[in-house]
């Protein structure tokens, strides 16, 4: 049966189109304070609600996540039994709420590795408490390392950005086994993601959210999709910087993308200069018909 994509809300057109969207003083649901702080670029807002913290367990003091066995490679399951658990006790509507964090992930990612300006939230603040703590950014000084030449100039770029991580100071041990493993996590097609790549875990929890968790299911996709439509953009836009972290491109990642840019286009209106051009088209074909 094919899937029904409803179509872009004003709000969520706003949004794409980079808008800044106006507080809507009748209206006190947890995603439209989420569009408005996201539309202003209000990150740890975003990664400090309510919805945030559950579907991150921030302020949790016991299960899973207090346990000394756990390892980087339980997060991922972790955070998806939460997301769920949140949407069975918040509703459908709850994949809005998630899709404005996930989307708030992927900024910070993207903030972090190419934009700036710093941002001073570590993703691992995001969890609970003894996991944190546990897996917190904590440098100690070594022998400054020095540029070969020649090296890539991409490369040069970014360890120059994160000169105040990367350039004279070694992670923690515990904290580069986390990267190392969402990084290995995020490598597709035998292609490994950059090594070197600031915070990773923002884009481990950007796809998590909008792509792994709703696309596990049928049933969950459709229903994400038509909670929130405009999810599709956001999970295009994160495939595509989960592409610019490999070396060569992944035919996996674009035939993905390119899927979910079509759906995009099907919650889009029809676009009135492309009905004239195609009724201009159809008079000047029939225009030019010679009768026989």
């Amino acid at each position: 049966m094919p899937q029904t994509i409803h179509s872009l809300s004003q709000t969520d057109r706003q949004l794409l189109l980079g808008q800044t969207i106006a507080p809507t003083a009748n209206d006190d649901s947890g995603s439209s304070s989420l569009f408005v702080a996201l539309s202003e670029g209000r990150y740890e807002d975003i990664l400090r609600s309510p919805a945030a913290k559950a579907i991150f367990g921030t302020d949790q003091e016991d299960g899973p996540a207090v346990d000394p066995s756990f390892t980087p490679s339980d997060l991922g399951p972790y955070v998806t039994d939460l997301v769920l658990s949140y949407i069975q006790a918040q509703g459908a509507s709850a994949w809005t709420e998630i899709t404005l964090i996930g989307a708030t992930c992927l900024s910070a990612f993207v903030q972090t590795n190419w934009t700036g300006p710093e941002f001073s939230l570590d993703p691992v603040g995001l969890l609970p408490r003894l996991l944190a703590e546990r897996w917190k950014e904590s440098f100690t000084t070594t022998a400054p390392l020095v540029l070969e030449e020649g090296m890539d100039k991409h490369e040069v770029g970014r360890r120059a950005y994160a000169a105040h991580v990367y350039l004279g100071v070694k992670q923690s041990e515990e904290r580069a086994q986390l990267d190392r493993v969402l990084l290995r996590q995020l490598s597709v097609d035998g292609e490994d993601a950059y090594s070197m790549a600031p915070r990773p875990m923002y884009l481990y929890l950007a796809r998590l959210l909008l792509v792994d968790i709703p696309n596990a299911d049928a049933d969950r996709l459709a229903e994400r999709d038509m909670a929130t439509p405009m999810a599709h953009w956001w999970s295009a836009r994160v495939l595509l910087i989960q592409q610019s972290l490999l070396d060569y491109p992944s035919q996996t990642l674009m035939d993905q993308i390119i899927g979910h840019f079509a759906k995009v286009k099907q919650s889009l209106p029809p676009s009135p200069a492309s009905d004239s051009a195609l009724q201009s088209a159809d008079t000047r074909d029939s225009a030019q018909t010679v009768p026989v």
